[in-house]
């Protein structure tokens, strides 16, 4: 799985599930650990900027009724923190 790839999917996933947030979390977070488990060193930094720069190119991103950019790319920001912190724990996990 390419990296074009990956990042097609999460956009897709994004754009189907605009109006639902927490399913839109459930989805891109399933796919950023397919993500790492197909390339787990390089393929979750190009896919967590892809994923910025496309929410930026994208206009005013308000789509989920939040105020503003900034909001929902905060949020989706703590959430990648959060899934690349479970992916590494699950990474460390699988070594031992």
């Amino acid at each position: 799985m390419t990296a074009t790839a990956v990042i097609r999917m999460l956009m897709l996933a994004q754009e189907l599930t605009t109006m639902m947030t927490p399913m839109t979390t459930t989805i891109m977070t399933m796919m950023m650990m397919l993500a790492v488990l197909a390339d787990r060193d390089k393929m979750m930094v190009k896919v967590m900027l892809a994923m910025v720069k496309q929410h930026y190119a994208r206009g005013d991103g308000d789509t989920d009724g939040r105020d503003g950019n900034g909001v929902w790319t905060l949020t989706l920001m703590v959430m990648l923190a959060l899934v690349m912190l479970m992916t590494m724990l699950l990474i460390v996990a699988c070594d031992l």
